[in-house]
């Protein structure tokens, strides 16, 4: 379990994802060879090493940018509430989930575009 982005980024640098690959997981990628639980663990450990992926690529590691990207702003309200003050005043980041899923799509997109010839160097 993760309360949000840097929560998700400090359990992979500490290794606890890895070590549940390692327990759970397909023994060098073969099929079948998993742990009967390793279902239950799949997604969640795939999409935690696919965001620390988009971070360490995508963003060379820093971590500052990477999570002002995918923060959300926070829109001063008119008037005040009970429930407002309450709210804690950290940083409300995106989904993780949605990041995972829309950075495939990000990148063959950038892809496609990258080859348009509008981009291209002049070849005289």
């Amino acid at each position: 379990r993760c309360d949000g982005l840097q929560d998700l980024i400090q359990q992979v640098e500490s290794g606890k994802v890895a070590s549940i690959r390692a327990r759970y997981g397909p023994s060098d990628g073969r099929r079948g060879t998993a742990d009967p639980s390793w279902p239950k663990y799949k997604n969640i450990v795939s999409k935690r090493e696919r965001l620390y992926r988009i971070l360490s690529d995508g963003f060379a590691g820093y971590k500052q940018r990477f999570l002002a990207l995918f923060t959300v702003p926070q829109i001063p309200k008119k008037r005040k509430r009970a429930k407002d003050e309450l709210d804690s005043p950290e940083d409300h980041f995106r989904s993780f989930r949605k990041i995972v899923e829309a950075a495939p799509w990000c990148e063959s997109d950038l892809q496609i575009e990258r080859r348009k010839e509008k981009y291209v160097g002049s070849q005289r």
